[in-house]
């Protein structure tokens, strides 16, 4: 018996990571980022509850995906965001500093 680590398998890691990419938030223009977040908490919470109840600490590379995303939402959504990754990430941060309760990830101190 070498140990036990109650963390998320790395199968299940791909999964919700593929689960993430497959929401395709960048088609997404339309809505608003409260629209956004409407639709996506609910995916996100059930994964942080389910395989976040004993080791949160190995879904931190999970929930950075929808940053990411976010930051590509916004780079699709605003033409003058369109090259620039970074710009994206700051109105990321802004909105995040203004409301910080607005994505699940996000009030587990996932801040872009």
């Amino acid at each position: 018996f070498d140990g036990f680590n109650p963390a998320i398998s790395p199968t299940q890691a791909k999964r919700l990571r593929r689960e993430m990419r497959n929401l395709h938030l960048c088609r997404w223009t339309n809505k608003t980022l409260a629209q956004l977040a409407e639709w996506v908490n609910p995916r996100l919470q059930g994964g942080v509850n389910y395989y976040g109840h004993i080791y949160r600490s190995a879904l931190l590379p999970i929930l950075r995906l929808p940053n990411e995303q976010l930051a590509r939402w916004a780079r699709c959504k605003y033409k003058r965001l369109h090259n620039s990754r970074v710009d994206a990430y700051r109105l990321l941060q802004r909105i995040a500093r203004h409301e910080p309760n607005l994505f699940v990830h996000w009030r587990l101190g996932l801040q872009p």
